[in-house]
């Protein structure tokens, strides 16, 4: 008996799984030290088994530098994907943390172990009450949904500069 595994869907896999490893190192709520190393990965290979099939084989996995340079690129939209996610966390943290200023307890700042760094009584509030409300909106799904998304607008084999200028050609023109 022999098992036999087509090379374009096996790269398409491990960038699909790059990719969305990440975003989960990234991205809150799925950042959190509180959601254990197995969870993330097992979230990320599960999303990675959905999502390889959209692959088409744009890279050779014999070509080393194409490889790794597809690898490099996935890490990056993952990466920014997720940046953006936490930009809007820490809008509400921030906030909080504005509070706490004008009213006098930037002194009580503790650790946090949520983002691993000082936060103040109301940034936590603040930011644990934002993730409260993501879950109760399932926000999560949606982030979920918008990484899924992003493999129709940065496509596992990267982006051709036809399709980036056919989409700011439509999206610029309406």
């Amino acid at each position: 008996m022999t098992l036999e595994i087509d090379p374009t869907l096996l790269v398409g896999f491990l960038f699909a799984a790059v990719r969305t490893a990440a975003w989960i190192a990234v991205a809150p709520p799925f950042n959190s030290s509180g959601i254990p190393a197995r969870v993330k990965v097992a979230i990320s290979v599960s999303l990675a088994f959905v999502l390889a099939p959209q692959y088409e084989g744009g890279v050779d996995p014999a070509d080393t530098g194409a490889f790794l340079g597809g690898l490099l690129y996935q890490v990056v939209v993952g990466l920014a994907l997720g940046f953006g996610v936490l930009i809007l966390f820490s809008a509400f943290q921030s906030a909080g943390s504005m509070i706490d200023l004008s009213a006098a307890f930037s002194g009580a700042t503790l650790y946090d172990p949520f983002t691993n760094a000082g936060s103040s009584p109301m940034g936590r509030l603040y930011q644990m009450l934002a993730v409260t409300i993501l879950f109760v909106i399932d926000g999560h799904l949606m982030l979920v949904r918008g990484l899924m998304a992003s493999f129709e607008a940065a496509p596992l084999d990267g982006l051709s500069m036809e399709g980036v200028a056919q989409t700011l050609i439509a999206d610029l023109g309406s």
